[in-house]
């Protein structure tokens, strides 16, 4: 009789990377653990692994990725996007994993005392979802921010995230992906 095999962490890495193969992505920029990705069509996603999956992926370099360069210019202009990886338990919306998701469900949004009307479908999920993977989907709005830098003060656009968490059977080696959209 064959032994049952018991999931470690490299099973937690590759499930993360098949999953990344699957949204089309390549290289990333981090800050504290948090990876920022753009697709190939140029959408933001950001993945926050639990701790434990965080280190073995760091450390082993499978995923072609390096810290943000605040002295690269080109790089300063994402640095904004990773604070909404930060928090993953406040403020977030379930998201009813019904019929209506894979036709379209109209969600109405309140910022700012501005009601939006967004329609959220499969098409918009971070990663296509795998049928037995809908689940554990919910959203969450951004309002606008502003900071002062040096020398000017920075504006974050009005942002739609939509966030997707992916447990894994190995302890501290889940993940979370997160989707941005810009407002207009």
């Amino acid at each position: 009789m064959a032994k049952k095999k018991i999931p470690v962490v490299a099973d937690a890495v590759k499930a993360l990377m098949d999953i990344l193969d699957r949204a089309f992505v390549s290289s990333y920029l981090s800050v504290n653990n948090i990876m920022l990705f753009e697709d190939k069509n140029g959408i933001s996603i950001l993945v926050v692994p639990d701790q434990t999956l965080a280190t073995e992926v760091f450390k082993s370099y499978e995923i072609d990725g390096r810290e943000l360069d605040l002295s690269n210019p080109a790089e300063i202009e994402h640095q904004w996007k990773f604070q909404y990886g930060e928090d993953l338990k406040e403020n977030w919306i379930p998201i009813d994993v019904t019929d209506d998701l894979f036709n379209g469900k109209l969600f109405k949004i309140t910022v700012k005392d501005t009601e939006y009307n967004i329609t959220i479908n499969k098409e918009l999920m971070p990663v296509k979802l795998k049928k037995a993977e809908y689940k554990d989907i919910s959203y969450r709005t951004f309002g606008t921010r502003s900071r002062k830098m040096d020398s000017y003060i920075e504006k974050t656009p009005l942002i739609l995230a939509i966030k997707k968490r992916f447990d894994s059977p190995v302890e501290d080696c889940g993940f979370t992906m997160i989707r941005l959209f810009q407002i207009v």
